[in-house]
């Protein structure tokens, strides 16, 4: 038999009033339990942990045909209705400890997006697209470190991280004067930007913050202006985020106006985002809005080193830009608005937090 005082105070106050004698209240109280928590279960949908509209259906199914055989609700044993309420009200807190503590395990793709949780799904299968980078098809460059604003041609192969970062550090003293090369001018790579206490400052902070499940394998945390970029109108998460960012961000914006290329900086929109090799994370060759977001893109890498992608699809190019962690690299320029980036889902090693933060188009107005 379940114990009264097992339950959560703010339902002992309706259990106190003898609820259960009046089926019109039990059955009204279900039913807004199940619209409070629906976003919960809802974001639990690709999980076995679920409490579906049908499992609700069939519990206020049996209610009814109880009370119809006993001609009055208030002959249902009440001990018996108390059980299967503690029932119902200990799935709902166990799906929501669920949503905050495994929210690696859920997946919030659609459309065309994909992970690894979904993969084998009948949508995903029926996707009319190339699900892989077939790399035979392009022009494969690396960004050099020492040339700073070059890239220099691979063989047509998918490469891993571990072989891009050796060619990363190595691969300009073996350059001979036959190589083709990609102008990259317009793409800033700062090794060591940040040191390991201040990446552990961060990742602190950042875990003190709910995520929220993204697509792709991936969750994300926002901060300042949310747009609809094909109203092209904007809103704020909350009232204060008008005018403030976190404050933990304040040194890395510091840090950030210590760089010569952006000394006039202004971020206005930062977002935090978690790759996990184990979800399949990734995020599909993209161009940040231009409407909302200005010339200057900036990324700092946390945690582990990956490969940042671009693709130039008016002659089959295609540059991996290695970014190691504690690193920061800002895009603009052409390659900000000509050429589409990614994460590729093998470039993600274990995982990844990246912080973008963006600064505001001279359109939008804030």
């Amino acid at each position: 038999m379940t114990n009264l005082t097992s339950l959560n105070a703010e339902y002992r106050k309706i259990i106190s009033f003898n609820f259960c004698h009046n089926f019109k209240f039990l059955f009204k109280f279900f039913t807004i339990a199940y619209e409070r928590f629906k976003g919960i279960i809802c974001i639990l949908n690709s999980t076995d942990y679920r409490l579906t509209k049908l499992q609700m259906a069939r519990f206020n199914k049996n209610m009814i045909n109880r009370s119809v055989q006993s001609r009055n609700i208030n002959l249902v044993d009440e001990n018996e209705k108390l059980k299967l309420f503690a029932i119902f009200y200990d799935k709902l807190r166990m799906t929501k400890k669920m949503a905050e503590s495994v929210g690696e395990q859920i997946c919030g793709c659609k459309g065309i997006r994909f992970c690894r949780l979904c993969e084998n799904t009948d949508r995903v299968k029926n996707l009319k697209r190339e699900r892989c980078l077939d790399c035979k098809k392009y022009r494969i460059f690396i960004y050099c470190r020492k040339c700073d604003s070059l890239g220099h041609s691979l063989t047509s192969e998918m490469h891993s991280v571990e072989q891009l970062i050796e060619l990363y550090n190595n691969f300009h003293d073996l350059v001979q004067g036959n190589f083709d090369c990609f102008a990259c001018e317009t793409v800033k790579v700062v090794e060591n930007f940040l040191t390991e206490d201040e990446e552990a400052s961060l990742l602190k902070s950042i875990s003190q913050n709910a995520w929220q499940v993204s697509q792709s394998g991936r969750r994300k945390q926002d901060y300042g202006p949310k747009v609809n970029f094909k109203k092209r109108k904007i809103k704020y998460h909350t009232p204060n985020q008008r005018d403030t960012l976190p404050g933990y961000f304040a040194f890395l914006f510091e840090r950030m106006k210590r760089l010569e290329f952006l000394q006039d900086f202004a971020a206005v929109q930062v977002t935090n985002l978690e790759y996990c090799s184990e979800r399949g994370s990734w995020i599909e060759f993209h161009t940040d809005d231009q409407w909302a977001w200005g010339e200057r893109i900036v990324t700092c890498s946390l945690c582990s080193d990956s490969v940042m992608s671009f693709l130039q699809e008016e002659n089959n190019s295609l540059i991996h830009v290695p970014l190691l962690k504690r690193s920061l690299i800002c895009i603009s320029g052409h390659m900000r608005h000509q050429l589409k980036h990614a994460i590729l889902p093998g470039h993600i090693v274990g995982t990844r937090i990246a912080i973008t933060v963006r600064e505001k188009s001279d359109r939008l107005q804030l």
